[in-house]
């Protein structure tokens, strides 16, 4: 249907034109198929919204929930999804041979751990990208435990916001355990000094209560604590 467009003018006292602007009423403008107004169009979408219930999500930071027979403490919710982390240390191991997480035993933790799951508990996780590597069980890097002090993109977790909070026990002892990211530090001990990559981990309450430190990757034995996005 083709559609007609006119401007209307006025001629004011100078013999100028003025344009004439029209008024009108929601309730007397068609919407484009003609079949109702555009005020009963507004009064419906606000009936909608007004009835539309308001989405709560079923758990909350900080609370403990059972789940594929382990405690997982939830640590930040999202938009339909909570991140969870298991509530214990699981088992200890260094670091690897090298820095990188890919290529790292705590990485491979994560990824036996994520194999041993059912078919349908992997139906409700969403995959999660650290230090370059996409899965569905992960460590958590420095910047979720909310201690990098550049984040490198990554969003502190909502219940990581004290030292005290970080902190895990493994057989009921309180224990240090890995992140997944790579902290630069220069090595004074050595002569020449050696600036480089080493792993990070979350001190026990032995050390800094819940903040970081640096270690070689062989050097010590410390915490595999395993996280999970899980979709609501």
């Amino acid at each position: 249907m083709a559609t007609l467009k006119q401007r209307l003018h006025k001629k004011n006292s100078s013999g100028e034109y003025d344009t004439v602007h029209l008024e009108t009423s929601a309730d007397l403008v068609l919407v484009s198929n003609g079949e109702a107004t555009v005020a009963s169009k507004l009064d419906e979408l606000s009936e909608r919204l007004i009835n539309t219930p308001v989405y709560t999500p079923p758990h909350s930071p900080g609370e403990i929930i059972t789940w594929e027979n382990y405690e997982w403490l939830v640590v930040h919710i999202g938009s339909r999804f909570m991140v969870m982390i298991t509530n214990d240390i699981l088992s200890t191991t260094t670091f690897g041979s090298s820095t990188e997480y890919k290529t790292s035993k705590v990485a491979e933790l994560a990824l036996s751990f994520e194999t041993a799951l059912s078919t349908e508990a992997k139906s409700h996780l969403m995959p999660v990208t650290v230090e370059g590597v996409e899965s569905l069980v992960f460590v958590p890097t420095l910047g979720q435990c909310g201690l990098e002090p550049m984040l490198k993109g990554s969003i502190g977790f909502d219940w990581f916001t004290s030292n005290d909070r970080r902190l895990a026990k493994y057989n009921g002892t309180y224990k240090e355990w890995w992140t997944s990211t790579p902290h630069q530090i220069t090595d004074y001990t050595v002569s020449p000094t050696v600036t480089e990559l080493r792993p990070t981990y979350i001190e026990s309450d032995r050390g800094g209560s819940g903040g970081y430190s640096i270690c070689r990757p062989s050097q010590y034995h410390y915490g595999f604590r395993p996280c999970v996005a899980y979709k609501f």
